[in-house]
């Protein structure tokens, strides 16, 4: 069996006290069995290991002498946008339109004023306040007709021509069947007068009667 020495590594022979190569003792404790590494080689790799070591345990050493945490958080960037909007300008007040007291001063028509209350009609930029009461509708005795009051409201004293125009529809058709005008002139502020209107007709009918339309115009 061979062996080798624990000193130099040089094989000798079974029985060997002494090292051939360095003359170091050599025993049963210094064999090796073929197969298994010289023990220098393994001394050596010892040696190289203990070395990285210590090269690790100086450059960990070294790092943590010099290590800045605030440097080694992670840092983020945000970027912020901001984003202007301009809103366009108020819009101007609204103006209430204000119904004036003012004087009629040319002829206003008025399309289906209204009926049986004081109403205030501004038309025109003019004014009129008028009253107009419808007091019957119907047909008989071959003529058909409608009769009513109209009163003067004027806010400012004025006397006014009024003319109303009256249709007289039929109901069960809804067909109109006369239109006739009545002139009311000089009406005085405040004064109330009748108005009628009236064609013939050959048989009785069921009637209604609208006032389809009023012109107001100064007294001349």
């Amino acid at each position: 069996m061979v062996s080798w020495c624990d000193a130099c590594g040089a094989e000798f022979a079974e029985g060997t006290r002494r090292c051939p190569d360095c003359g170091a003792p050599v025993g049963d404790a210094a064999r090796s069995p073929i197969g298994e590494p010289p023990r220098h080689l393994a001394t050596w790799a010892g040696v190289v290991l203990g070395g990285l070591a210590v090269v690790v345990l100086v450059v960990v050493g070294f790092r943590m002498l010099t290590w800045d945490p605030a440097a080694a958080e992670p840092t983020s960037t945000t970027t912020s946008t901001t984003t202007t909007t301009t809103l366009p300008p108020p819009d101007e007040p609204i103006q209430a339109l204000e119904l004036v007291d003012v004087p009629v001063t040319a002829p206003v028509t008025i399309e289906r004023p209204p009926i049986d209350r004081t109403a205030r009609l501004h038309h025109d930029g003019q004014l009129v306040v008028v009253e107009i009461v419808g007091e019957a509708c119907g047909s008989g005795g071959g003529t058909l007709g409608a009769s009513g009051t109209l009163t003067n409201r004027s806010p400012v004293g004025q006397t006014l021509d009024f003319t109303l125009v009256v249709d007289l529809v039929r109901t069960t058709t809804g067909s109109r069947m006369e239109r006739i005008a009545v002139d009311l002139p000089a009406v005085a502020p405040g004064e109330t007068v009748p108005w009628t209107v009236e064609a013939q007709s050959p048989r009785k009918v069921k009637l209604r009667c609208v006032v389809a339309e009023l012109t107001v115009a100064p007294t001349s």
